[in-house]
């Protein structure tokens, strides 16, 4: 069942990345886009999914989550600059509190973790503990909150170890970046 989800959560972001301008070009350093912190969403865990709501410089979209089955559940979109910023999910067992937090835009940092980054710019800031992931498919966790997860693109790697799972951290080429976050 896990790898079920993680494998419904990877297609339903590879959609919603198309939905966004990918090559966006943010040219004020202080935009107001670029003012969130990984961890500052963690708060929005577990807190009803109807408090996010638009402001002056996030537009939030309702939109609904299909699974296996045909299970569906609510989600809000949260688009700056109309670019898609992230995702809050509730999850088919209670469709009204946020499960999940799935960030797609680089302008959302921690530190020297982004979307885009390359894993040798923060590999002393992740978990030694790498956790399962389907084939195809690398997640790690950060260190100093295992709720934080980082889903490595992959894609280009086929047939090798790295593929198909690896248990220890230093097996990870260092040039391999981000593609989403997420907190659960």
């Amino acid at each position: 069942m896990k790898k079920s989800i993680l494998i419904i959560f990877a297609f339903t972001l590879i959609v919603i990345s198309c939905l966004g301008d990918k090559n966006a070009i943010r040219n004020t350093p202080n935009s107001l886009c670029d003012t969130l912190e990984i961890l500052s969403l963690k708060h929005w865990i577990g807190k009803p999914l109807k408090d996010i709501v638009s402001t002056a410089q996030f537009v939030v979209k309702d939109t609904l989550m299909e699974g296996d089955d045909d299970v569906t559940w609510k989600a809000k979109a949260v688009y700056c600059n109309n670019n898609l910023i992230y995702l809050a999910e509730s999850n088919w067992q209670n469709k009204d509190k946020i499960y999940r937090i799935t960030i797609v835009d680089k302008s959302v940092k921690e530190g020297n973790i982004f979307i885009g980054q390359e894993f040798k710019y923060f590999a002393k800031a992740i978990s030694t503990t790498i956790p399962n992931s389907p084939d195809g498919y690398l997640f790690l966790k950060l260190e100093k909150d295992t709720s934080v997860y980082l889903q490595l693109d992959i894609s280009s790697i086929k047939d090798s170890v790295l593929f198909y799972g690896i248990s220890n951290v230093n097996q990870i080429p260092q040039n391999l970046k981000v593609e989403s976050i997420f907190i659960q």
